[in-house]
């Protein structure tokens, strides 16, 4: 039978081999001729080949991929890593795949690949050939057995490595110290030489390798010989190197489910033809059953549904039910937190509510209480103010003139002309007091005022003279105003209630100047025309009041003077509202005095011209 260019017939291998292949020789011989006669054709397809090379430039996975190039010439071989492979896998960018036992069985339940043929190495039997080796310093003499690494540092591949950590992990929990019962556990990821310098080196407590390596190492003078030592070493028929974890089979060689067959065929017939190199070889395929029941042990890989899920695990298989709970309890826990919101600004509204309810009844009942006071007091109040402002100036007044009448009579010759303009002075006061005491037994019957019509000039003058006859002091800094505007303009009001008014406020002035020396004492008295109405000022040069009792100047019965009633403001301000006219405060700094202002109405003049 003629050979397949560059595939040696399988009357070169060992008589070991040719011995378990007796049975498909005739099979190979057929496949071996298809495979000749298609190469001949000039029809030989690129084979797609992927390799797992978790650690590139490692020597064993260069030899693999080297023995599937010298098998399969027309083949494109890749290398990848583990993540990189499945995802080869899944896109469907290979029709074969090269890698360890455990993946495989991965590739097999996920993605349906089929082992075609197993690796055979020199060292071991291709049913037991992968294992780890857990590797502690030879003169760590307290580790003795795999039950001594408790609280113990431990360093591994990577979780998903089959002879870097899966091995390993299934005799540690055998011998008692799961993962969690270790003072730690690191993956170091590759190349796995690390992990044997950090042991020897003391920076951990023991290693997980794959089996084999350490010898290697030893043998290219990477690590000093006996530095090392296999923990708790295993005793296996064919394997010379020593191992921590019972042996499964080599890796394989697998096809993809979209491989043809017939494909599949030619490779299997070329690798298991094709002679060993370098202690690698191919046989036909091992049972991977070893491997399946580690992973049902540790609940890896196709076995992971059997382990308790973890929580990502648990949301990830519940997250819809998960995520409508948590809106359940957010929209319970909001409408919870409205009500209660709701409930506290409705008890709080109620409080204010109360609260505001309470207050206004005892204002209600303090302003009545003020009010019944007021009524008790007005007429009493009015009374006493206007005897205590009007009948002082005519009875002064009086007295004034009686003095001088006296004096006068004591001399001689006696001035006739005095002694008349005296006699009258003193009846005209005495007309004014009786004036103003029927004006108060007028307020004291309720009776309506007397208006007329009057100029504000003949009030305001007269009134002037007989306050600076009382306040003489006052009269070198007093100064009055009149607007020419104002002659002939009349106003309906009662004079003897304006006059009292007037007085009232030029009373205020004198009082608030009191102790100020007569040189700094200042009083002014403005009235002008404004708007069609009268404007008078009274202005005086005191040391004025703070703005928060100047608030309160008029309310009843509030006074800055001890013997005041607080009662003269107030009553001033009724009568100019009576008049039509308003009482203010005019906006002045604290520190100038203090101007009192009020306005009436003018009657409207009859004659164009006349302002």
């Amino acid at each position: 039978m003629p050979r397949i260019p560059g595939c040696p017939s399988v009357s070169d291998a060992p008589p070991s081999v040719r011995a378990r292949h007796r049975p498909v020789r005739l099979i190979t011989s057929l496949a071996a001729a298809a495979l000749l006669a298609h190469t001949a054709a000039g029809r030989a397809d690129t084979l797609r080949i992927g390799v797992l090379d978790p650690a590139p430039g490692q020597g064993s996975t260069q030899q693999i991929a080297a023995s599937l190039e010298r098998a399969a010439p027309a083949s494109r071989i890749e290398h990848f890593d583990l993540p990189a492979l499945e995802r080869a896998v899944a896109r469907r960018e290979l029709d074969f795949v090269v890698t360890n036992s455990g993946q495989y069985i991965e590739l097999e339940h996920r993605y349906g690949v089929r082992r075609i043929a197993s690796l055979r190495r020199a060292t071991g039997a291709p049913g037991q050939a992968i294992g780890s080796a857990i590797v502690v310093r030879g003169d760590r003499h307290d580790l003795r057995e795999l039950a001594d690494l408790r609280n113990q540092r431990l360093l591994a591949a990577a979780p998903d490595a089959f002879g870097g950590w899966r091995t390993a992990w299934r005799e540690l929990e055998a011998a008692g110290v799961p993962p969690d019962e270790l003072q730690s556990l690191t993956f170091t990821g590759f190349p796995l030489g690390n992990i044997v310098h950090a042991v020897a080196q003391g920076r951990t407590d023991a290693g997980v390798i794959p089996v084999c390596l350490i010898e290697r190492m030893e043998r290219d003078g990477s690590v000093a010989s006996g530095a090392l030592r296999v923990l708790a070493p295993r005793r296996d028929k064919g394997m010379p190197c020593g191992h921590s974890t019972r042996l499964y089979p080599d890796w394989p060689l697998a096809a993809l489910r979209d491989t043809p067959e017939e494909a599949a065929r030619r490779l299997a017939v070329a690798v298991l033809t094709a002679a060993p190199d370098s202690g690698i070889g191919w046989t036909i395929p091992e049972d991977y059953g070893s491997v399946r029941e580690l992973m049902r042990e540790l609940r890896v890989g196709p076995y992971a549904h059997l382990a308790p899920p973890g929580l990502a695990e648990l949301i990830r298989r519940y997250w819809y039910a998960l995520a409508a709970v948590a809106t359940l309890l957010a929209a319970l826990a909001w409408h919870s937190r409205r009500i209660d919101t709701v409930v506290r600004l409705r008890t709080a509204e109620l409080r204010e509510a109360l609260a505001a309810r309470d207050l206004a009844q005892a204002e209600a009942r303090r302003r009545q209480d003020e009010l019944d006071h007021a009524a008790r007091l007005g007429i009493l109040g009015e009374l006493s103010t206007t005897l205590a402002h009007e009948l002082a100036q005519p009875l002064t007044s009086i007295t004034n003139y009686a003095n001088g009448l006296m004096r006068n009579l004591g001399r001689a010759p006696q001035d006739t002309g005095r002694l008349a303009e005296a006699g009258r002075a003193i009846r005209a006061q005495a007309e004014r007091a009786e004036h103003i005491l029927r004006h108060v037994r007028q307020l004291a019957r309720k009776a309506p005022p007397e208006r007329r019509r009057v100029e504000l000039a003949e009030l305001i003058s007269p009134v002037c003279e007989w306050f600076l006859q009382l306040h003489p002091g006052i009269a070198p800094g007093f100064t009055l105003s009149l607007d020419a505007n104002l002659q002939g303009r009349h106003l309906l009001a009662d004079p003897l209630q304006i006059e009292q008014v007037l007085l009232n406020l030029l009373q205020n002035a004198a009082d608030a100047m009191a102790g100020q020396p007569a040189s700094d004492r200042r009083l002014a008295v403005d009235a002008r025309l404004d708007n069609g109405q009268a404007f008078v000022t009274v202005c005086d040069s005191g040391p004025g009041l703070p703005p928060e009792l100047a608030e309160r100047l008029f309310e009843p019965f509030f006074t800055t003077r001890p013997q005041g009633l607080g009662l003269g403001l107030s009553i001033c301000r009724s009568i100019v509202e009576r008049h039509g006219g308003h009482l203010q405060r005019a906006d002045t700094p604290p520190e100038s005095g203090m101007t009192m202002a009020f306005t009436l109405p003018l009657e409207p003049t009859s004659r164009p011209g006349i302002h």
